[in-house]
């Protein structure tokens, strides 16, 4: 049986997810100044942690 993050498709699946959310937020006019101008590592970042 696969494992919850084998069936969501692994680190490079749950890559794409983070840097699709962050590119939103930062797009988000509301959400923006919660962030900034965004950090470089901050996509590996969330992605280590939802992993």
């Amino acid at each position: 049986m696969p494992s919850l993050f084998e069936h969501a498709g692994g680190e490079a699946a749950l890559h794409r997810l983070e840097q699709v959310f962050y590119d939103s937020v930062l797009a988000d006019p509301l959400l923006q100044p919660l962030f900034g101008a965004g950090q470089p590592r901050h996509v590996e970042h969330l992605t280590s942690f939802t992993a």
